[in-house]
């Protein structure tokens, strides 16, 4: 009788996940239909069947279904925004704690900055709203094992990111901020308010609005194209390497790149255009803020009072 052949350490793996975990996975190369990909967790083979446009060595974050001799078949997680996907995938990548550390840091040392712990929910309404606040409200709690971050802009909300245990994808900006305004109100929570400068709140606000695919990998020709309609963007900028760089232009004009990873400002334009010269570049996701939104910015944003019933 012929012995069974001993399953692989990727088979066995692949035989131990459950269906609906998220992985996170690197691509190996295009098949019919989609990608051999390869699970970081255990070096497992799998099938990623998408009509996403991905390069070999890129990674993302794909959610498993099944497993059939040895290989995982996965299926594709991807928020409305694809550049936010891209970033929430950086979280497993780079080592990230939590999805909020995709909120860019203060950008100068004497940013005015506040803790929250144990403030009064409608004082903390009156710190940000009435103080036409811009910058960023981060919140953890402890009792539901949860962070939270809000981006404002003079006081109200244009974005935010929430997840916790069971809820680990980060959840759209109005059901987000109910969560947090609910632990806010109810827990133990404790965070603070950090300021930004409004031209970096403005860009980064641009990922929670809308998104435009640019058939580049050339910095020079997008710059081209904000600059001449003066668009207020984010750039997501994915290297070979592993390195999310996000670069933040203003009218046209750019006006700083925050490295994720390293949770800091680069120096210069310059030394961005250094590290895409010596790295491949994988992808450039383009979110661009609606050129109405400076005429009437309340269609794109809310206020936490309009949470505050009781």
């Amino acid at each position: 009788m012929a012995k069974k052949s001993k399953p692989s350490d990727g088979e066995t793996v692949a035989n131990q996940l459950q269906p609906g975990v998220n992985v996170s996975c690197k691509v190996v190369g295009a098949e019919a239909g989609g990608y051999s990909v390869v699970i970081s967790d255990g070096d497992v083979p799998g099938f990623l069947p998408t009509d996403w446009r991905l390069q070999p060595g890129e990674h993302l974050i794909a959610r498993f279904v099944s497993s059939e001799n040895g290989r995982a078949l996965l299926s594709a997680q991807m928020p409305t925004n694809p550049v936010m996907a891209s970033w929430f995938t950086s979280i497993a990548r780079l080592g990230l704690k939590r999805a909020t550390d995709i909120m860019p840091t203060p950008a100068e040392e004497k940013a005015v900055s506040f803790k929250i712990d144990k403030m009064p929910f409608q004082q903390l309404i009156t710190q940000l709203e009435g103080g036409r606040r811009t910058g960023v409200l981060t919140v953890a709690c402890a009792q539901h094992n949860s962070r939270s971050a809000a981006l404002l802009w003079r006081g109200s909300i244009a974005g935010c990111i929430y997840s916790n245990r069971k809820l680990p994808d980060p959840q759209p900006t109005e059901e987000g901020l109910q969560y947090m305004v609910t632990e806010l109100k109810a827990c133990k929570t404790s965070g603070r308010f950090y300021e930004l400068p409004d031209v970096i709140a403005l860009s980064f606000s641009a990922v929670f609005r809308e998104y435009v695919t640019l058939e580049t990998l050339d910095l020079a020709i997008v710059a081209s194209r904000l600059a001449a309609a003066k668009d207020t963007a984010c750039l997501a900028i994915s290297l070979e390497k592993g390195a999310t760089y996000l670069a933040f232009c203003y009218k046209g004009k750019f006006v700083g790149t925050f490295d994720v990873e390293r949770q800091q400002y680069l120096q210069s334009a310059e030394q961005l255009q250094a590290l895409m010269a010596s790295n491949k570049v994988l992808r450039i996701g383009t979110s661009i803020l609606p050129p109405d939104f400076f005429k009437d910015a309340r269609r794109y944003t809310l206020w936490l009072s309009e949470f505050d019933k009781g």
